[in-house]
């Protein structure tokens, strides 16, 4: 008899063991899926304005070189640019521009410069998510130039005639409320098309989530 219920206690023992194993697996794998499932779940950074927005502005073009010509008169800049917004502060996108002035010479003689501008942006933002916004980074794209009109003035540095040259633009500048934006850039690339330029656009779209 005693035989007997060593037996059957044994064989509940193993049952016992063997069904505690298999709960602690249970546990452990639901464990890991958990864990697994809150990593997945992880939350992706806030976005902290909308993500896309156009800018249209207006501003001068100051400090170009005087080449031949004796001086260079304050000229006008306009600008169109999509950008698109990510969640780490930084934006991205393309802009188009016009500038132009005159160069002028002693005897009033004047030839007008004109450039088109095709650039690809890329800019830091610091503070995106208040009502003033600090950026800055840089373009580079593709300058057209030309004169629009014929002068007098010769030599190799007069440009009297078309170019197309490659441009890079470092910028700076503030953000108001979102829809003001000051910029002032410097335009690279080649000699006659090289100056400094300060805008103020507005911006549609962006704005704070």
């Amino acid at each position: 008899m005693k035989r007997f219920f060593i037996i059957i206690l044994s064989v509940l023992l193993c049952i016992s063991t063997a069904v505690a194993h298999n709960t602690t697996k249970i546990n452990i794998s639901t464990e890991t899926q958990n864990s697994s499932s809150q990593e997945e779940k992880k939350p992706k950074r806030e976005r902290k304005v909308n993500a896309f927005e156009i800018e249209i502005g207006i501003g001068a073009a100051l400090g170009a070189n005087n080449l031949k010509f004796d001086k260079t008169k304050t000229g006008f800049n306009g600008l169109a640019e999509v950008r698109y917004n990510t969640r780490c502060g930084v934006d991205f996108g393309v802009q188009f521009s016009i500038n132009g002035f005159n160069r002028q010479t002693m005897n009033a003689e004047a030839i007008k410069f004109l450039s088109k501008n095709g650039f690809i942006v890329l800019d830091y933002n610091l503070f995106q998510d208040k009502g003033l916004t600090i950026f800055f980074g840089a373009g580079a794209g593709i300058a057209w130039n030309k004169n629009t009109g014929e002068s007098t003035v010769e030599g190799d540095d007069a440009f009297l005639g078309k170019s197309r040259s490659f441009c890079v633009m470092p910028r700076v500048g503030i953000e108001l409320f979102h829809r003001i934006r000051v910029t002032l850039d410097y335009k690279f690339g080649n000699k006659a098309n090289n100056h400094f330029g300060l805008s103020a656009g507005f911006v549609l779209g962006g704005g704070k989530k």
